[in-house]
C-alpha cells in the first residue's frame, strides 16, 4: 500500500498533533493494561522521571518522544499477548 505525503501528515497530525491528548491516552492504556510508569521508561530508555513530567503534563513530549511511548506500549502489550490499537489513534482505551 503506497501512502502520500499528505496522508501521512494527516496520520501524524491526527495522531500526535496535540500532545496533550496524546498522554492523556497513554495514561489511560498504561491504567487499563497495569503498565507502570517505570515499566513505560525501562521500555522507551527515557528516565522514570521525564516519563513522569511528560505523562503528568508538566513539559509536552516531542514528537520523537510520543512515536518513541507510542511503540514502548506496543512492544510491551505485544509481549503481554494483547493485541491493541496504539494510545492516542482516536480508538479508546
Amino acid at each position: 500500500m503506497e501512502i502520500t505525503v499528505t496522508r501521512l501528515i494527516e496520520i501524524l497530525d491526527e495522531r500526535y498533533g496535540d500532545p496533550e491528548r496524546f498522554t492523556r491516552s497513554v495514561r489511560e492504556w498504561l491504567r487499563a493494561h497495569r503498565i507502570s510508569q517505570a515499566d513505560l521508561a525501562r521500555a522507551t530508555g527515557y528516565t522514570p522521571p521525564m516519563v513522569s513530567r511528560w505523562l503528568n503534563l508538566r513539559t509536552v513530549p516531542s514528537l520523537r518522544a510520543m512515536l518513541v511511548m507510542d511503540e514502548a506500549i506496543d512492544v510491551i502489550l505485544r509481549e503481554r499477548g494483547v493485541p491493541a490499537p496504539r494510545p492516542g489513534d482516536g480508538k479508546g482505551g
